[in-house]
């Protein structure tokens, strides 16, 4: 009787150790957001006159650095027209944030509200605000 009292409770012991599950142990430490990468600028849309400027790769990249939360723009357009008017930042670095508000993600850069942002596969699209003559600004991996 005395074994069978053991058995039993080695037994509990076990089967509650066995289901015990720690979540951070499923996760990869090194999860990133899906923006954290290099973008590079395809096509800006929009406005009050109802712009649309495709862009080569390279021209502009965006390079999003999830563990120093900095983006780093190289801004290659060497003309002063519309692509250069509508490519947005300058080269250089920048901080970033993301911030979730109202089941959108909308990103901060150096403080200032870019715009909601949506990811799809290796397509990346900035709305800031479309509908209200703003511009949709849309980078590819």
């Amino acid at each position: 009787m005395k074994f069978q009292n053991i058995f039993v409770s080695v037994f509990i012991c076990l089967s509650i150790f066995a289901c015990c599950n720690n979540d951070d142990d499923n996760q990869n430490e090194t999860d990133e957001h899906a923006i954290h990468g290099t973008w590079n600028l395809s096509n800006v849309s929009g406005g009050f006159v109802g712009i649309d400027i495709d862009y080569n790769l390279g021209e502009v990249v965006w390079t999003f650095n999830e563990a120093s939360n900095q983006l780093v723009v190289e801004n290659n357009i060497i003309t002063t027209g519309p692509e250069d008017i509508y490519a947005g930042l300058d080269s250089g670095n920048y901080s970033y944030e993301i911030q979730e508000l109202a089941d959108a993600e909308v990103l901060y850069i150096d403080g200032n509200m870019r715009g909601v942002i949506s990811i799809s596969n290796t397509t990346l699209t900035i709305d800031d605000g479309v509908a209200a003559d703003g511009f949709l600004t849309t980078f590819e991996r």
